[in-house]
C-alpha cells in the first residue's frame, strides 16, 4: 500500500512539473532587419547601370567616381538626379551615407521613394548647407528647413516614421535642422514610398560613400 502511495505520488509531482514546463512563456525573438549596403567598390561609371540601383530618369546620371582609390559618389547632372536601391522595405525605414568631401555640388540620401509619383524625401548638403525636401520629378516642391553644412567623414541619416522625417549626424539629432533634427511633413507632401537611395544636385567636388538603408 506505501508503495503504490508512492508511485501515484511521484506521478502527481511529474505531471505538475510538466505542467509548468509546458506553460513557460517563451521569449519572442525579434527577426532584424536586413541592411542593405553599398560602398561603390567595382567600376566607375554611372550608378544605374548597377544591378541593385533604379533609375526612372536615366539622363540624369549620378556618377561613380575614383577618388585617390577610393570610389565614391558625385553628381553627374545639372540639376536633381537620384537613384534607389531595388529593396523593399517597411513604409518606416532610414538610409544613411558617409560624407567624403563637402565641397560644391549637394550629395545625399533620399527615403520613401514612390515609383509611381516620382516622389521621395532628401536630406543631402554642399559647402553652403543641409537642405531637408521634398522631390517630384526632378523638381523640389517644398523646402522644408536647411541646416549646417555636413563635415567630411561623418556619417548622415534620415529616417522616416510616419511622416515624422529625422536627421542624424553620427548618431545623434542633428539640431541644425529645425531645431531638433526633426520635421512633421503635413499635407499635401505626405509619401507613402518603400525604398531608399541617393540623391546629387548639380555636378560639383562633394562626394559621400559607404551607403546604407534599413527598416525600422
Amino acid at each position: 500500500m506505501l508503495l503504490f502511495k508512492l508511485i501515484v505520488l511521484f506521478i502527481s509531482l511529474s505531471f505538475t512539473a510538466f505542467s509548468q514546463v509546458v506553460m513557460m512563456t517563451v521569449p519572442y525573438l525579434e527577426k532584424e532587419s536586413v541592411v542593405y549596403a553599398d560602398d561603390f567598390t567595382g567600376d566607375v561609371g554611372n550608378l544605374d547601370d548597377r544591378e541593385n540601383w533604379l533609375n526612372d530618369r536615366p539622363s540624369e546620371d549620378i556618377v561613380i567616381y575614383n577618388n585617390s582609390g577610393d570610389n565614391v559618389i558625385k553628381g553627374g547632372y545639372t540639376y536633381y538626379a537620384y537613384c534607389a536601391y531595388d529593396a523593399v522595405l517597411n513604409s518606416d525605414h532610414w538610409a544613411e551615407i558617409k560624407v567624403d568631401n563637402i565641397g560644391s555640388g549637394f550629395v545625399g540620401i533620399i527615403v520613401r521613394y514612390d515609383s509611381s509619383t516620382g516622389k521621395y524625401y532628401l536630406f543631402m548638403s554642399d559647402n553652403s548647407g543641409s537642405r531637408l525636401r521634398i522631390v517630384q520629378n526632378g523638381s523640389a516642391l517644398s523646402l522644408f528647413a536647411s541646416g549646417s553644412a555636413w563635415q567630411n567623414g561623418s556619417v548622415y541619416r534620415l529616417e522616416v516614421v510616419g511622416y515624422e522625417l529625422r536627421c542624424y549626424k553620427d548618431g545623434v539629432l542633428d539640431t541644425s535642422i529645425d531645431g531638433d533634427g526633426k520635421y512633421t511633413v503635413g499635407e499635401p507632401y505626405k509619401i507613402d514610398g518603400n525604398k531608399a537611395g541617393v540623391v546629387t544636385y548639380s555636378t560639383g567636388t562633394s562626394m559621400a560613400d559607404d551607403w546604407k538603408a534599413s527598416s525600422l
